[in-house]
């Protein structure tokens, strides 16, 4: 694969979304496009990912900041049940990826 895979992480503040981000960081195929939390927001994902990953300001709008990301494509989402079927419409509408990583679904 020639080309950087640019990925979102949705639920990045929780435990399985460091990992995801932290993955992505150390991938060579990959770059890490966009972080989403509802906690943390403002502050860098290089906090948890390492020194060398973007500096990436977590946001808690995930339309938004596919809006103004530039090209992304695909959104891995760790978050709550409720929250991850509304999360994948989002990221389709937008012409993006869903991967829902979420448990608990049913």
């Amino acid at each position: 694969m020639d080309e950087i895979l640019r990925v979102g992480v949705v639920g990045c503040a929780g435990k399985m979304g460091r990992e995801v981000c932290k993955t992505v960081d150390a991938a060579p195929d990959m770059v890490l496009a966009l972080a989403i939390d509802r906690e943390r927001v403002g502050e860098s994902v290089r906090e948890f990912t390492s020194p060398h990953a973007p500096d990436l300001k977590i946001s808690d709008k995930l339309s938004e900041s596919l809006d103004n990301a530039g090209e992304v494509h695909a959104i891995v989402d760790f978050t709550h049940p409720k929250f991850a079927a509304h999360h994948g419409m989002v990221a389709l509408k937008h012409g993006v990826t869903p991967i829902i990583g979420t448990s608990g679904l049913s």
